[in-house]
């Protein structure tokens, strides 16, 4: 037993929001403290690398059932109005990430089902679980450990959904589960969090639980579901949709638990601050998602969708810099509601020979993550594709800069026609890319594993690739439902930054799932940053481009850059030493203001793959210019007074143009310009001797 710390418990009404914030109702808050009654030290050793973890043949007791107690809600459908990126490539970004390890089994189907698998990689190994088992295995897919979880844990609890992320800051492997006492009243409910000792899932780890009942310090009578752990280099984040028991009451919620990170790795009483009743836009947040951010290290963002459809989606944002040693001192800093294409709950997954389509899930975000800078996304939804409604990956890359509401970057969705999508997982790389990994099965297509993603720069999804083909259909129902996924899981390599790998299921066997390992990356690229422009109508601007390597963020000469206006070509240019390229570009006289896109693309070389970036080019009114004449004469005399009117972008001469003359502040007369430019008028002089302005 540990000396509890001290605090003192208090209930906040949160109010606090960032400038630009959108304002949502406030989420409930409140502290709270667990003295751990004990804690758990397990090894994960060479010793069990000879077999892996096997349980008896499945029987249906064992499937999970959580949410079979609950209607799923399928609204009428309704389509997305973002046009999908067709899986066959698009109109520039064709390319699929390159497979850089063709994989490796992850784990072997367990009794358990679905696998709802979940990974971490670190410098040297993967930590690999499914919902009964953690398997150690180097890069190259060697086992080195096999172990059932709740053994490690040394609990007898029902266990499921384990979350495993590998924490930069601390160098450890960190991990949560979800447990019950009893999986028909509910009773029980914990969390556990398992961290390593050092950067390798080998040897010594540390595992606790807390309180999953409790909001804040007062028992709630509720148990957890669908958790995700998030990381900053100072708190963890628990993000979970929370039930009641039978013994409680009350609809389901979203809750936060914020954990302040000496907290977790000391051994010591646990102290947390919570949030739950997430809302915004006048609707439940139930099913939050804290991002693992990889280098925004003291900004929580937390991502959630509405579970059946919206045209938004929320991001809050969390500020942990005042952590301590008495739990995550948490500030939330606002919640922003981000428009986006409209989305929709996704049908099942149909399968070949018309078996049972897999059970999808909702709208629900399924994997979030920040890296370099921005905050990467992923769901499903629904998509029109001729035949019906199909099930498509909708990914979104979001610019997130502190006190800010986030800037849409990347807002797509990947399908193709007859096939259907299921259970995306992304992570973004160290130059701002992304890579994600997803279930896909059709009427000709067995239940597969695939890989697909976005370069930096780019605003659509690519075309996918297969990891790992499914050899038969998979049929296992549990009350009328064919449960597959809950989760596929993308993990950033800390090593080669760029360097992402995945973790998912397909159909080992008729009727058999598997999980499958590999790894990805997308092949060096031209990183192409066109720059912003305003030109005046009838004049001439220069569009540039600087183009660098993806690899090694040099400079890039030598390369052919093409350069589009609202996707007409205008021309080509070849960078110099610096990776610049420029050519000119005229706007038509007579354009009225507006804004037009500029897509400049550096085409594929022997060693970089071809890419391209957008930017915006602002045509504003030409500014003009009046000459006018001077005039001599004495009172009472009539004169002609003159003036002749151009444009200044390019010289023009303007006709047709009215021009008002005035004498000494006092109107005079007005005429229109001929075909050069000039106006006259005759003036009659009223004024006495002396010089007065025209």
């Amino acid at each position: 037993m540990f000396a509890p710390k001290k605090w003192i418990g208090k209930f906040v009404a949160l109010l606090s929001l960032a400038a630009g914030a959108t304002v949502a109702p406030a989420d409930e808050s409140a502290k709270g403290y667990e003295e751990r009654p004990t804690y758990v030290r397990f090894t994960m050793n060479l010793g069990d690398r000879a077999r892996e973890v096997r349980k008896a043949p499945w029987t249906e007791d064992e499937v999970e059932g959580r949410d079979d107690f609950a209607a799923r809600y399928n609204p009428a459908p309704f389509y997305s109005t973002k046009a999908p990126t067709l899986d066959t490539g698009g109109l520039f970004q064709t390319e699929a990430p390159t497979i850089t390890v063709p994989g490796f089994t992850g784990v072997s189907a367990t009794a358990f089902v679905p696998p709802d698998p979940s990974m971490a990689a670190g410098p040297s190994d993967l930590a690999i679980a499914v919902n009964s088992t953690l398997n150690v295995r180097n890069y190259a897919g060697v086992l080195l450990s096999s172990q059932n979880i709740a053994t490690l844990l040394g609990t007898a609890q029902f266990i499921s959904d384990p979350n495993i992320e590998y924490d930069s800051y601390s160098g450890r492997f960190i991990g949560t589960v979800i447990a019950l006492d009893n999986t028909t009243t509910f009773t029980g409910a914990k969390w556990w969090i398992f961290y390593s000792d050092n950067n390798t899932a080998l040897g010594g780890w540390t595992a606790f639980s807390v309180n999953a009942r409790l909001n804040g310090a007062t028992d709630a009578n509720i148990w957890a579901d669908y958790p995700h752990i998030g990381l900053t280099n100072d708190a963890v984040c628990l993000g979970a949709i929370m039930f009641a028991t039978p013994a409680g009451s009350g609809d389901s919620f979203g809750k936060l638990r914020f954990m302040d990170k000496a907290d977790v790795y000391d051994g010591g009483g646990i102290a947390w601050l919570d949030f739950w009743n997430l809302a915004s836009d006048g609707t439940p947040d139930k099913r939050p998602v804290p991002a693992t951010s990889w280098d925004s290290p003291t900004r929580f963002y937390v991502v959630t969708a509405k579970e059946s459809g919206s045209s938004k989606i929320t991001v809050r944002e969390f500020d942990d810099t005042a952590g301590g040693n008495n739990g995550a001192q948490t500030t939330l800093l606002g919640t922003y509601l981000v428009d986006v294409a409209s989305y929709a709950t996704p049908p099942d997954c149909r399968q070949p020979g018309g078996t049972t389509p897999l059970d999808n899930i909702d709208c629900r975000i399924l994997q979030a993550e920040v890296a370099a800078g921005d905050l990467f996304a992923v769901h499903t939804t629904a998509v029109a594709d001729g035949a019906g409604n199909a099930s498509a990956v909708k990914a979104y890359k979001l610019d997130v800069i502190p006190n800010q509401a986030p800037t849409v970057l990347v807002d797509s969705q990947l399908f193709a026609g007859g096939l259907d999508y299921c259970y995306p997982g992304i992570t973004g790389t160290s130059e701002g890319a992304a890579v994600i990994t997803f279930g896909r099965s059709g009427a000709s297509e067995n239940p597969s594993m695939r890989v697909s993603g976005f370069k930096f720069g780019a605003t659509s999804i690519e075309s996918s690739a297969t990891v790992k083909s499914g050899v038969g259909t998979y049929s296992r129902l549990s009350n009328g439902r064919n449960r597959w996924g809950d989760y596929f899981c993308c993990a950033r390599s800390p090593v080669d930054l760029r360097t992402v790998w995945m973790h998912g299921e397909y159909a080992e066997a008729a009727n058999n799932w598997g999980t499958w390992v590999a790894a990805s990356k997308f092949d060096a690229y031209h990183v192409v940053v066109p720059a912003d422009i305003s030109i005046q109508t009838a004049g001439t601007g220069s569009l540039t481009a600087h183009v660098t390597n993806s690899d090694t963020f040099a400079n890039v000469a030598g390369s052919t850059v093409s350069f589009y206006v609202n996707s007409v070509f205008v021309a080509s240019d070849v960078t110099d030493a610096s990776g610049n390229a420029s050519v000119p570009y005229t706007v038509a006289a007579g354009s009225a203001p507006s804004t037009r896109t500029i897509l400049a693309i550096a085409n594929a070389t022997a060693s970089l793959d071809s890419n391209s970036g957008t930017s915006t080019l602002t045509v504003t009114k030409a500014n003009t210019a009046i000459q006018v004449a001077s005039e001599v004469g004495v009172p009472g005399e009539t004169v002609s007074l003159l003036a002749q009117l151009k444009r200044l972008s390019d010289n023009q001469l303007l006709a047709g143009q009215n021009i008002a003359f005035t004498v000494n502040g006092n109107f005079a007369g007005s005429a229109v310009t001929d075909a050069s430019g000039l106006a006259t008028i005759p003036y009659t002089i009223v004024n006495g001797f002396g010089s007065y302005p025209i």
